[in-house]
């Protein structure tokens, strides 16, 4: 885009005048149009050669303007003895490099990959890669003549505002800036700043090459404070060429922080001048869509006429437009965010002429500062599908106007109806952006316009291509304020601060209201196996003599579901039986019909019956979700909806949906119903379990070293799999009380010494008969505590509160701590997935479940960035062991490996079945970061930029070389984490 051969502007800009000229001018430091009907320049000229100076050096122009005429040359001004030495100096150069290959032989395809990798652009501003000339003030339609009047300095700042070469204000221009390359070499950043340049677009390469100054360029305007963007020059001429250019553009800005958008340079003849619409349409797109998914905001250059020609499909309305037209104003009719106007500015700082672009839009956009450590904002909020829900009332949602799938459609207040306009999904960029996009609709939401007010609207977008549809949500007291990522000063607010259905929701300054203040309901659950098949009774958790119940002991279709007092009646009993896809069915053992959401209805409040049992239909199916505290949660598959006691748990209340609030009376205890009926001091069913610490997800009881003796230690360690974590748990009715035995040794834990005072060490030891080997579990809010059966004042605990595997477990005076109280996951069959900080920090092998020998390496122990990552023999080298570190800012984890250093990386930075794993030094984006979730056979690893893609297998059959990459759900590998 700019040039770094100045002297032979002056004289090729003499053949020029005598040239046919495409239409539309671009960039000094790129390329031209393809063919559009030639036009003379008329561009006055001195008697000398040189072009006449423009106002904006001298100001004022000679009283008597010489005729184009009489000052043209009559012969072509490009002989060789027209020249002076430097410029034949430069023609010397080009014919150089033209000769040191033979490109006369090449085939079209070779031909145009030469020139990619040499980077010898051919448009109407270079030559084989050599500027041809400053082409500056050139219209559509051709050079404009320039002023006698005087005029302020071309370009630049007066009391009305930007103001272009001939003195006019450039009405709408809201910030002035630069692009520059390699071309312009050693910037001063600095000086650049403090000359008025507000934002500078950067190149970052050359089809999938790196521009030379690029990382030099970046670093100095992070330094400064400089916004900027980038571009790449493009040689592609179809959509898989542009894919690759935009696959090289995200890994050339790692570790970088863009705040304008990526553009793709199209304007080269070589390559594109003979592509039709259509094809320039299918080469952005697959450029701009593969940017947007890494989280970056996209955008096109390309000249006016070109711009007019071809990118007329609505398609480029989606991303930020860069208009190129050297010219007194810009001519094209359609909204654009950037306009270069001029190949010839000067700027402190720079050596040579350098390309001067304005910004349109009512107001700046806001620099993006991240609010946190890592260089991007924190989001506390993960990906996921959500109501939004009002500090007004909690009964109130962000909502869709009309349930409308339309762009442009309002967003609004409204009664949470579980209608589909109220759901929405979060989506995290690598910025730590959030895009907020209706379920429904599949559109974003969105500023109605480039934030120009204070109380301008919020609708809904097609595309999430700017920074009107990206937002940055910051907790905020009992609840979080989402500001507008165009314009931080904004925020997300119900007008009026009413709570009636259908007050518009729009942005305001922030004033700590209540109109303000969002909280976020979690859609999302795991559909898995989490209890074995059996009959049971359905108890509320926090009141297990209230069952669910068959009202009035019916067995007709249609009959209702409600609860009721615990009385061992067939109406109160249900056969639950899994699917096998991760839902169940529900089905009285007294009449044999369904538990079923009746009419089908979507919306919350839907009322339970029972009804013939169908083939899998969804408003018979129920995901049953294991809560933290132990209890269940049961999920209509037809609307993600949760079983509810209508008004709370009482004898009467009636069974319906609700929302997903997990409260008290849509938790319940699975008890099975052997004959006998619910009993409130047995909240635990006779199973096998692991049982975590409430200090730590992950955390969890362990027999210390697998070990099968006598008075062997209860430790905490990190949650692996092992059968020494598992424990057998058995109600003893002679004595009352548990019986909690390990399954690797079938030795119960055990007070020892047959003592219960506080510091009484816990061991495993062979049964005795003792009450110090006997337990209560009581429910305690989100958990459990394990009495002694010796004291019930007494309980156990960790030892210092220690969350650092390997703590001793212990007993203690009950004192209410989270080291006092555990969770007991079943593993008899999966339990819900448990994702969060379910591994504890620390240096791990990182196992196949299905062949343990195989595990995570590093390929050849490379320390090199972007080694590969597969499956190999385990040989305890450092580069199969990880460090595996939470993040707290975005809720995940780093794996680094020990012998490189260097992290677990998604190569391409886009999340989709296939991208590869490797390992590449860390630069702190979601790239980076894993999200794990356990299961009962080991952990998924799910990558943090889109966590519905988990790390799997190339190859079918897990073996010794296997390659890691993403792939869905359905060819997610188990992993062991194993301590190193």
């Amino acid at each position: 885009m700019s040039q770094r051969i100045a002297p032979i502007i002056a004289a090729l800009l003499l053949a020029a005048a005598t040239l046919a000229l495409p239409l539309g001018v671009v960039r000094a430091d790129e390329e031209p149009a393809p063919a559009d009907p030639p036009i003379v320049v008329e561009e006055p000229v001195a008697e000398n050669g040189d072009e006449l100076a423009s106002p904006a050096e001298d100001e004022v122009l000679p009283e008597e303007e010489p005729s184009m005429e009489e000052e043209l040359p009559a012969e072509d001004a490009s002989q060789d003895e027209a020249l002076p030495e430097e410029v034949i100096a430069g023609d010397e150069i080009a014919d150089e490099t033209a000769d040191e290959v033979d490109t006369s032989q090449m085939t079209e395809d070779e031909l145009w990959a030469y020139r990619a990798e040499h980077d010898l652009a051919n448009s109407f501003r270079f030559q084989d890669g050599l500027p041809i000339a400053s082409y500056d003030e050139a219209g559509l339609g051709g050079f404009h003549l320039m002023s006698r009047s005087p005029a302020p300095p071309a370009w630049s700042y007066t009391a009305n505002g930007w103001v272009n070469n001939r003195g006019a204000v450039i009405e709408g221009a809201i910030a002035k800036g630069i692009d520059v390359s390699e071309w312009q070499e050693d910037i001063d950043w600095e000086q650049v700043k403090a000359d008025g340049i507000t934002f500078a677009i950067l190149r970052v390469g050359y089809s999938t090459y790196k521009d030379d100054y690029f990382e030099r360029n970046a670093r100095e305007c992070e330094r400064v404070g400089m916004p900027y963007g980038v571009y790449v020059y493009s040689y592609a001429r179809n959509a898989d060429e542009a894919a690759r250019e935009a696959e090289a553009v995200i890994g050339y800005l790692r570790g970088f922080n863009p705040t304008y958008p990526v553009y793709i340079d199209i304007e080269d003849l070589g390559s594109q001048g003979d592509l039709t619409s259509a094809q320039f349409t299918e080469l952005a797109t697959a450029f701009c869509s593969r940017i947007d998914r890494a989280g970056y905001t996209a955008g096109v250059y390309s000249m006016v006429s070109w711009w007019d020609a071809y990118f007329t499909s609505s398609v480029f309305d989606n991303w930020s437009k860069w208009i190129a037209q050297y010219n007194d104003v810009c001519e094209y009719e359609g909204d654009y965010r950037i306009w270069q106007c001029s190949g010839a500015g000067t700027v402190a700082g720079i050596s040579g002429p350098v390309d001067i672009n304005f910004e349109f839009g009512s107001a700046p956009p806001v620099g993006l500062p991240p609010n946190n450590a890592s260089g991007s904002y924190a989001h506390p909020i993960a990906a996921g599908e959500y109501n939004i829900i009002s500090g007004l009332s909690s009964a109130k949602v962000v909502d869709t106007y009309n349930n409308s799938t339309a762009a442009g459609a309002n967003i609004q207040l409204w009664t949470y109806t579980n209608g589909g306009g109220d759901r929405f999904k979060l989506s995290i960029d690598s910025r730590g952006l959030y895009t907020i996009r209706n379920v429904n609709s599949g559109k974003y939401l969105s500023l109605y316009a480039r934030a120009d007010s204070f109380g301008q609207n919020v609708v809904q977008a097609d595309s999430p291509s700017t920074l009107a549809q990206k937002w940055i949500i910051e907790k905020s007291g009992s609840g979080y304020v989402i500001r507008s990522a165009y314009n931080t000063d904004y925020v997300l607010d119900v007008s009026g601060q009413s709570t009636e259905n259908g007050t518009n929701i729009g942005v305001w300054t922030a004033n700590g209201g209540a109109n303000q203040r969002w909280t976020f309901r979690s859609l999302s659950y795991s559909a898995s196996r989490t209890v074995e098949n059996g009959t049971y009774y359905i108890a509320c958790s926090s009141d297990t003599g209230i069952v669910l119940d068959i009202e009035d002991q019916s067995t007709s279709s249609g009959a209702n579901v409600g609860f009721w007092t615990g009385n061992k009646g067939a109406n109160q009993q249900f056969k639950i039986t899994y699917n096998g896809n991760g839902y169940y069915t529900i089905v009285g053992v007294g009449s044999g019909l369904a538990v079923d959401v009746s009419g089908s209805s979507k919306r919350t409040g839907a009322n339970l019956i029972q009804w013939t049992l169908g083939n899998n239909k969804d408003n018979q199916l129920w995901a049953i979700v294991r809560n933290n505290d132990g209890s269940y949660s049961l999920v209509s598959k037809l609307a993600g909806l949760l079983l509810t006691a209508s008004g709370g748990v009482a004898k009467g209340a009636n069974a319906e949906t609700g929302p997903m609030d997990y409260a008290a009376n849509q938790r319940f205890s699975l008890v099975k119903a052997s004959g006998a009926q619910p009993d409130p001091n047995r909240p635990i069913a006779d199973g096998t379990y692991v049982i975590e610490s409430a200090l730590a997800s992950g955390l969890v009881l362990d027999v210390e070293g697998y070990s099968s003796a006598d008075s062997a230690n209860i430790q905490t360690w990190q949650s692996n799999g092992g059968r020494n974590q598992q424990w057998t748990v058995t109600w003893d009715g002679a004595t009352k009380h548990y019986i909690i035995a390990c399954v690797s040794s079938g030795k119960l834990l055990d007070a020892s010494g047959a003592q219960a005072t506080a510091g009484t060490n816990i061991i495993q030891y062979a049964p005795t008969g003792g009450l110090n080997q006997r337990w209560d579990i009581v429910a305690d809010g989100a958990g459990y505590r394990i009495r002694s059966a010796l004291d019930p004042d007494i309980v156990v605990d960790i030892a210092n509160q220690s969350k650092t595997p390997g703590a001793n477990v212990c007993l203690w005076t009950e004192n209410g701590g989270a080291n006092q109280r555990f969770s007991f996951f079943p593993t008899s069959s999966a339990p819900a997935s448990t994702t969060g900080r379910v591994v504890a920090n620390g240096i791990y092998e990182i196992a196949l479940a299905s062949n343990p020998n195989l595990i995570l390496d590093v390929a050849g122990e490379s320390t090199a960035d972007r080694a590969n990552v597969g499956i190999w023999t385990d040989h305890n080298g450092s580069n199969q062991r990880f460090r595996v570190t939470w993040d707290a800012a975005s809720q995940a984890y780093m794996i680094t490996n020990i012998k490189s250093g260097c992290v677990l990386d998604l190569a391409g930075s886009v999340a989709k079945a296939g991208a590869n794993v490797q390992q590449y030094h860390a630069v702190g984006w979601l790239d980076q970061r894993w999200v794990i979730t356990r299961t009962s056979t080991g952990y998924l690893i799910a990558s943090a930029v889109d966590p519905s893609f988990f790390l799997c297998l190339g190859s079918g059959t897990p073996k010794a070389g296997s390659n890691v990459q993403l792939g869905s759900s359905s060819s997610a590998v188990t992993f062991q984490i194993r301590a190193a």
